[in-house]
């Protein structure tokens, strides 16, 4: 890099992940989460396992098994 070159900085999405229903997929405060972003049937299905990250519940979380957040770090239930 040269001195006069502006230097950029990336933030990887930090382990976080958002569990979502589809329908919320496209509402602005979804697309902007910092991290990944899946619906509860990814989350039941493994695709995407919590496994040492900060998960973020929204929506409809009655579905959603405990178990399948005991690996995770933490876990936020967000409201609207």
């Amino acid at each position: 890099m040269h001195p006069t070159e502006l230097a950029e900085a990336r933030v990887e999405d930090a382990g976080n992940l958002l569990v979502a229903p589809a329908a919320l997929h496209g509402h602005e405060a979804v697309e902007d989460f910092f991290g990944s972003v899946i619906t509860p049937e990814d989350l039941a299905s493994g695709s995407s396992g919590p496994a040492r990250r900060t998960v973020y519940l929204c929506g409809d979380i009655s579905a959603i098994d405990r178990r399948q957040l005991l690996s995770a770090d933490r876990v936020f239930v967000v409201g609207e």
